[in-house]
């Protein structure tokens, strides 16, 4: 059965643990104060939550993250499961050579602690390939991947979708397609998933009836692909809403 978590959005981490949740996402940015954050590290630890840590990115007040800010913050907190560095970097405009140098500085700190990604559904396999003609990767990696597709979760996407890419139905593909053209062998990290019914300001049409029929289906799929772990994002605003399992 795959692993279930939440992002940590105003919810208890008592209160997921009680949800059956064993992991959560804390997003950040490097200029956070790290004593509060030391402390909801802490909270989720107590709790008996794994944590997986992102500094920076989309979303975020620090969209373009320095990796030695990220890595300086994170040195001084309590060590969390997984670490991201920028939040979808396929998206914000990060040239994937900059992105893979200042990974790798990191990567040689954390270990493989330290996943590749956050990644957006749009563009995972073209932005690693690109950057992998910079220099090379480790063989093996976590792929932490934002794997978002709004039809039947079990089959690839079938519309016309720039989601297609990184669907999590296109996933069994990407793994081989990710061995064949970069030469790694990857292990996913969901660490976003969810069914918006807005995106943006457009109706994605997606009722909360059609996402609990759906939601199975994406943990069905998730666990078929041995991924680490599914993490749902539930949050609510004006552009966004999902709904998690």
């Amino acid at each position: 059965m795959i692993a279930l978590g939440l992002t940590d959005y105003n919810v208890a981490p008592d209160q997921l643990v009680a949800r059956g949740m064993t992991w959560t996402r804390i997003i950040t940015t490097s200029q956070a104060d790290p004593q509060q954050l030391a402390q909801r590290i802490r909270d989720a630890k107590n709790a008996g939550l794994k944590v997986v840590l992102t500094v920076g990115g989309i979303g975020t007040e620090d969209r373009k993250p320095s990796f030695k800010l990220a890595l300086a913050l994170i040195q001084r907190l309590p060590q969390a499961d997984g670490y991201t560095i920028d939040n979808e970097p396929d998206l914000d405009g990060t040239k994937p050579c900059a992105y893979r140098k200042g990974w790798m500085a990191v990567r040689r700190v954390l270990g493989r602690r330290l996943y590749w990604g956050d990644f957006s559904p749009h563009r995972p396999l073209t932005f690693t390939q690109a950057a992998a003609q910079c220099g090379s990767l480790p063989k093996q990696l976590t792929f932490a991947i934002h794997p978002y597709q709004l039809t039947d979760p079990l089959a690839p996407p079938v519309d016309d979708s720039k989601w297609a890419e990184g669907g999590i139905g296109h996933l069994r593909f990407a793994k081989r397609w990710l061995k064949r053209n970069v030469g790694i062998d990857v292990q996913w990290a969901i660490t976003e998933f969810g069914y918006p019914t807005r995106i943006g300001e457009h109706d994605t049409g997606m009722s909360a009836e059609r996402a609990a029929w759906l939601w199975p289906r994406a943990m069905k799929r998730a666990d078929q692909l041995g991924a680490l772990f599914l993490i749902a994002y539930a949050a609510s605003g004006r552009t966004w809403r999902s709904e998690g399992p």
